[in-house]
């Protein structure tokens, strides 16, 4: 029987060598330049983040653009009013 002072220590030890795992990715922390915040993401993931909120805003102002666009100069395509608003 494992007394209970071995048993914190032996879970203490476990939990300081087990391989940490990121949250989205899965990535272990095992691999090279690969860090695991607090909240378990990895730097991988953060970068990708910031990646995609820039690439969300840049969409956003393209499709702003293309609407203000459109709006100075319609598409012949789109069906005019004949008699005005009713």
């Amino acid at each position: 029987m494992v007394s209970v002072g071995a048993a914190a220590r032996l879970t203490a030890y476990w939990k300081q060598n087990m391989l940490k795992y990121c949250k989205h990715c899965v990535m272990p922390d095992t691999k090279p330049d690969l860090l695991i915040d607090e909240e378990g993401v990895c730097n991988a993931c953060r970068a990708y983040e910031r990646r995609r909120e820039r690439l969300d805003a840049l969409e956003a102002k393209r499709e702003i653009a293309l609407i203000c666009a459109m709006a100075i100069n319609p598409p012949l395509s789109w069906p005019m009013m004949k008699d005005g608003p009713a």
